[in-house]
């Protein structure tokens, strides 16, 4: 019977102990819908072949999206996880400037970044793209395609491991987004060309995960009480 009501007790303080457990708060921003190429600046720059040449290169120029971050009246912060997700749409028209039936399937490929204030899993930028839906057409020779609606999404998460600095997310803090888009088209024989127009949105959500301050609850006294009555019945039977 001593026995029994020992592993009672101690059970009941484990129980007690375990109600103290890792809890996440969440917080969202978005940017958009705005035609796409938001945040990217592209330039021409001497390709460094001593011949005059240039080529257009990208300069990220990202729009700010604004955190709160982490209310360390909560507890204590132990992880970050971020999400992206990009929904995008649009129209697609594609055009045959030959003289012979052309097969053209063409889409609008997105791309985007998203900057972060601090590296999570030794990772600074969370990158992904999006495919629209594809419009195919089969037309004769200069004819064009009707305008056709297209859509798209993608997602992208990054969390946080053991070591990382979680310092840049316990007070306000801002990420970098930008979003860009593009014509993808294949014809056969080649003589298709296609024209868009495109509205993306990118949305960041921002997960905290913490250990609470640790209160005890009404639950937590209780199992209490009975763990310590426990132990004074053992004491009493000795």
């Amino acid at each position: 019977m001593r026995s029994s009501t020992l592993v009672l007790a101690t059970a009941a303080l484990i129980a007690s102990a375990s109600l103290a457990l890792a809890n996440t708060v969440s917080e969202t921003q978005s940017y958009g819908p705005a035609v796409t190429d938001w945040g990217t600046t592209w330039i021409q720059v001497d390709d460094g072949s001593g011949t005059g040449n240039t080529i257009t290169v990208e300069v990220p120029d990202p729009i700010s999206l604004n955190f709160s971050g982490f209310d360390s009246s909560l507890g204590t912060l132990t992880g970050v996880s971020i999400s992206v997700a990009e929904t995008t749409s649009g129209t697609v028209r594609n055009t045959n400037t030959g003289s012979v039936t052309a097969v053209i399937a063409s889409s609008i490929l997105y791309t985007w970044d998203a900057y972060l204030p601090a590296g999570l899993d030794a990772t600074s930028i969370l990158a992904g793209s999006t495919v629209s839906t594809t419009v195919h057409n089969t037309l004769a020779g200069n004819t064009t395609g009707p305008t056709t609606a297209v859509t798209g999404n993608s997602t992208g998460t990054l969390t946080s491991v053991a070591g990382d600095d979680l310092t840049a997310y316990a007070s306000a803090f801002a990420i970098g987004a930008d979003d860009w888009g593009s014509i993808t088209i294949s014809s056969t024989p080649n003589n298709g060309i296609a024209v868009y127009t495109d509205q993306g949105e990118v949305s960041v959500t921002v997960t905290y995960t913490y250990d609470p301050v640790t209160t005890p609850e009404p639950t937590a006294l209780a199992l209490l009480g009975s763990a310590l009555f426990g132990l004074g019945l053992i004491r009493r039977r000795r």
